[in-house]
C-alpha cells in the first residue's frame, strides 16, 4: 500500500506517454491538429469561428473524464471562459504549438483540482467507499 499511491500517480501522469506509438507519435483529428496561431485567429474572429476549437476542447475533456479513473470532471468548478482564456494565454506564447499540446498541458494543470466524484447527495458515501476500497489494495 505504501508504494501503491505513488505508482498510481506516476501511471496517471504518464498517460499521454502511454497513448503514443513506439515512435512517440499519435494521431490528432479536427481542431486539435491546428497550430495555436490558427486558434488565436479564430478567437479574434468571434464565437462562430472559434466554435470548432471550443467544442474540440470540451470533447477532449469529456473523453478524459471517461478514460481516467477517479475523474468526474477534469475542469472542476472552472467556467468555460476560464479554460479558453488560459488557452489564449498559452497559445499567445506558443503560436507554433499544436492546439492539442495546449489542451494537454492545461489538462495536466487541471488534474490536481479536478472533480473526482459527481456532485450528488451521496458524496459522503462515495468517499467512504473509495477510502475503503483504497485500504483493500
Amino acid at each position: 500500500m505504501k508504494y501503491a499511491i505513488p505508482l498510481i500517480l506516476a501511471c496517471t501522469f504518464s498517460l499521454p506517454a502511454i497513448a503514443k506509438d513506439s515512435d512517440g507519435e499519435h494521431a490528432v483529428f479536427g481542431a486539435g491538429s491546428e497550430q495555436c496561431d490558427t486558434y488565436l485567429k479564430a478567437r479574434r474572429a468571434g464565437p462562430d469561428a472559434s466554435r470548432p476549437f471550443v467544442e474540440w476542447t470540451f470533447a477532449y475533456f469529456s473523453a478524459f473524464n471517461v478514460l481516467v479513473n477517479n475523474t468526474y470532471n477534469i475542469v472542476g468548478e472552472r467556467e468555460a471562459r476560464d479554460v479558453m482564456n488560459w488557452l489564449d494565454n498559452y497559445c499567445g506564447g506558443s503560436r507554433r504549438s499544436l492546439f492539442v499540446t495546449a489542451v494537454a498541458d492545461l489538462t495536466q494543470r487541471l488534474y490536481p483540482q479536478r472533480a473526482n466524484i459527481s456532485p450528488d447527495s451521496n458524496n459522503k458515501e462515495k468517499w467512504e467507499n473509495l477510502l475503503e476500497d483504497a485500504g483493500k489494495s
